[in-house]
């Protein structure tokens, strides 16, 4: 199972916040000069600071949209071909309450979703968490139904990659893990909060196994909400194949929204890598398409939504 889901790092790229660690890059204060008639003076200014975490109101239900699109293109016969595939979730996170370190106690509904026109979760599923104002998952009841159903979204996707793979039968038993071995996978999902205040023009940073060092800098903040870039180069100006946006709401502590676009030129070569390793977890074997993407384009976007 460790090989196939693992494997989740080409189809969806922007979820794979695994192993990180946070850490701040402190800015220089502002500088600001002042005269008067007999003395220059120069002053520091200490900018305003903004404290991003998550919240947890009893009783409020927050409904988000997931989409992911993937676009690859191929060259085939000297010819550019594209072929796009969408993925979409919606979900719900109710919040019960907090524990008595203030950890939040969260119910995730996994409402409804498709791969094009599959229909995924064909019934809704619910996962209990407790998440500290940080954003970590401590701990969870339940994750074990939705990782099943992520490994038919996985198949779904890698079916353009290698043939019939969505028809293989993969013999898990996910009821007799403990749900909290799924706690590490879906910590991607959670957007990361900078773990001390930051003033616009902060840089914090996650590093992880498969991108890098992605950075994440507070531009600005408007009505109480805290407006964010994601970068992995130089700065949030120049394109690094791994480029997006977020915006945080400060004062209900939640993420109203995020959209990260990445590209790779790798996927011919991690296709044909993760066939060898399917076809040993499996124990049936299985082969690349014939024809693999020169690039893959994702672009992963979540916002929060009305309740219809």
């Amino acid at each position: 199972m460790k090989k196939i889901v693992t494997f989740v790092a080409l189809i969806c790229i922007v979820f794979t916040y695994l192993y990180a660690e946070e850490g701040n890059i402190p800015q220089p204060s502002s500088v600001e000069s002042s005269a008067t008639t007999s003395e220059t003076v120069i002053a520091k200014e200490e900018p305003q600071k903004y404290t991003l975490i998550y919240k947890f109101p009893q009783g409020k239900e927050i409904y988000y949209k997931m989409t992911m699109d993937r676009k690859d293109q191929f060259n085939i016969g000297g010819k550019k071909v594209e072929a796009r595939k969408r993925t979409v979730i919606y979900t719900s996170q109710l919040f019960e309450g907090i524990d008595e370190s203030g950890n939040g106690l969260i119910k995730m509904t996994y409402l409804q979703g498709w791969v094009d026109n599959t229909r995924i979760f064909p019934q809704s599923k619910e996962v209990k968490v407790k998440m500290s104002p940080k954003g970590e998952i401590l701990e969870s009841e339940g994750f074990q139904d939705i990782a099943a159903e992520f490994l038919k979204i996985i198949q779904y996707n890698l079916a353009d990659y290698i043939p019939g793979i969505d028809r293989l039968p993969v013999k898990i038993d996910f009821s007799k893990m403990p749900s909290n071995t799924f706690n590490i996978y879906y910590q991607g999902f959670i957007f990361p909060v900078s773990e001390t205040p930051v003033a616009v023009g902060d840089i914090w940073i996650k590093r992880d196994r498969n991108i890098g060092t992605i950075k994440y800098k507070l531009q600005k903040v408007e009505d109480g909400k805290a407006y964010i870039a994601i970068f992995t180069g130089a700065s949030e100006e120049i394109s690094s194949g791994f480029d997006g946006n977020a915006i945080f709401d400060i004062e209900g502590g939640y993420l109203i929204s995020s959209d990260v676009k990445a590209v790779t030129d790798a996927t011919g070569k991690i296709v044909q890598r993760a066939a060898k390793e399917i076809s040993s977890a499996s124990g049936t074997e299985v082969s690349p398409a014939s024809a693999l993407p020169e690039k893959t384009y994702v672009n992963m976007k979540v916002e929060s939504i009305p309740a219809e």
